[in-house]
């Protein structure tokens, strides 16, 4: 996940002062100003599908999740140990996304219902997950926009001071070298790699596990969204921009709801990679 100008919501604190007129001054309130028509489409869909999870027990799902956070950092461990100085990071964000993927897709495969069923575990994409996740992510994005806004007033009142408009390393890597090639693997491994893992190991397989457990839908969606913000905290988002995690909690919120109301695991991966590429190209833009 890449959590940057989209997800802080203030002018920069480095002196470029791209809150005081530019468009990080005007994009996050504009964004956010919408917030009430969102609500108003999304509130009659609020009561989320009951999934088909299948006749795994929960901790089965958990161990699911596991095996990819730990192909994750196995990936990454061994490409960076192989990979020259210079591009440790990319390839690195590269091999945890790969491994991850694949080690995910396959329990996915596996784990799925025979027959088929509404359980969320198709690894198919279809164009109409895209054009939903589309549509979910334009519909959210206010929500997001209005918790970074919020996050951002928050670091105002406690530190005195605006946050950088970045709030993501590889965002910032993209700022202060934009030619470098390393840099723009980072970028493919946020926008493309990103979204598949890391959705397949937070909504796929540790949010079923929590459907199984707690067996409502809103519980497990919010405690894994509560996760997914937290993951982030030194992976990308430093200690000190911490209020960042506030509207990565909100879309992860948004994407675990999205998963229960369709049953389709693109649509999240969809939202997802939106989110991401929306943050890369204002950072080039700005």
């Amino acid at each position: 996940m890449i959590v940057g100008v989209l997800a802080s919501g203030a002018a920069a604190a480095d002196g470029t002062a791209r809150g005081e007129g530019g468009v990080a001054g005007w994009i996050g309130p504009g964004v956010a100003a919408l917030t009430p028509v969102a609500l108003w489409f999304l509130w009659p869909m609020r009561r989320l599908g009951r999934r088909d999870l299948g006749p795994w027990p929960w901790w089965w799902w958990l161990l699911g999740a596991i095996g990819v956070a730990l192909a994750q950092a196995i990936g990454a461990g061994v490409l960076m140990s192989l990979a020259p100085p210079r591009g440790a990071e990319a390839v690195g964000a590269i091999g945890a996304c790969v491994l991850a993927s694949v080690v995910g897709l396959s329990l996915m495969h596996a784990l799925r219902a025979h027959p088929p069923a509404r359980d969320g575990m198709s690894i198919v994409p279809r164009r109409r997950d895209l054009l939903a996740g589309l549509g979910a992510m334009a519909l959210w994005m206010p929500l997001v926009q209005a918790a970074a806004l919020a996050g951002t007033l928050l670091y105002l009142v406690l530190r005195n001071e605006p946050p950088s408009y970045l709030s993501h390393d590889t965002l910032r890597s993209l700022r202060d070298d934009p030619g470098n090639a390393w840099t723009w693997g980072m970028v493919a491994a946020a926008v493309i790699g990103a979204p598949l893992a890391e959705e397949i190991l937070f909504r796929g397989l540790l949010q079923t596990s929590l459907a199984r457990l707690i067996g409502r839908p809103w519980p497990a969606v919010l405690l894994a969204a509560t996760l997914f913000s937290l993951a982030h905290l030194g992976s990308g988002v430093r200690e000190e921009q911490a209020h960042a995690l506030i509207p990565l909690l909100v879309l992860g919120v948004g994407l675990g709801a999205a998963y229960e109301r369709t049953a389709r695991l693109w649509v999240p991966i969809t939202m997802h990679a939106c989110f991401n590429v929306l943050n890369v190209a204002l950072t080039l833009a700005l």
